[in-house]
């Protein structure tokens, strides 16, 4: 979130997840966390812009990581929860993860099939990201 402009900064996979673990529409979920974003910045005394097309970004079949830290990365792919978890397990930056794999991600106590196979997607393409990198660099 851009805290001088209030602009949304939800990320969509974490709307999708909720809905998801909610058994909730997506857009009634967009809509009730853009309230409540809303919500808390105007309680700060900051301006706030609702987000009109938060629900229509969450309808892409397709996650855009981001690969500035371990922290964007989780928040991006709606797995925020899982941070402490890895840190814990020695991974604190994202050259840790990149070669993880499922059984890995199990041993570290992840459950859920559906974020295993979300997380094991987007460490694979999380390698081919960081080979890329070093390739230009």
């Amino acid at each position: 979130m851009n805290l001088k402009t209030g602009f949304c900064g939800i990320p969509p996979a974490l709307v999708q997840r909720y809905a998801d673990e909610l058994q909730q529409d997506i857009f009634d979920v967009a809509e009730a966390m853009d309230r409540e974003r809303i919500r808390a910045l105007q309680r700060r005394g900051r301006q706030a812009v609702p987000n009109d097309f938060l629900a229509d970004s969450c309808c892409e079949p397709v996650v855009e990581a981001n690969y500035s830290s371990l922290s964007d990365w989780l928040i991006s792919l709606g797995l925020p929860i899982y941070e402490k978890m890895f840190h814990r397990n020695g991974c604190t930056e994202l050259y840790h993860i990149a070669g993880l794999k499922d059984k890995d991600l199990i041993h570290y106590g992840i459950e859920n099939a559906k974020h295993i196979r979300l997380l094991t997607t987007a460490i694979e393409a999380l390698h081919i990201h960081i080979e890329h990198c070093q390739y230009i660099a």
